[in-house]
């Protein structure tokens, strides 16, 4: 799965999202920053539980600029 923030009005420092998923169909095998990422304080992911997933980064710079894929 790719997730993508396309051309956001404003830039982006910090993100954190919760996605789950059918864990009799699929499992967690890890997770890895795209390009967008690479000014990255933290870039992390926690399995709370089967099927549940918290992903957070955040940068103390810009983070990713208005405009990008």
């Amino acid at each position: 799965m790719i997730l993508r923030i396309s051309n956001p009005d404003s830039a982006v420092s910090s993100i954190t999202m919760e996605i789950t998923f059918d864990n009799s169909m699929l499992s967690f095998d890890g997770i890895t920053q795209g390009p967008a990422g690479s000014g990255s304080v933290l870039f992390a992911v926690n399995e709370s539980s089967p099927g549940v997933l918290t992903i957070a980064t955040f940068s103390l710079t810009g983070g990713v600029s208005i405009g990008t894929d």
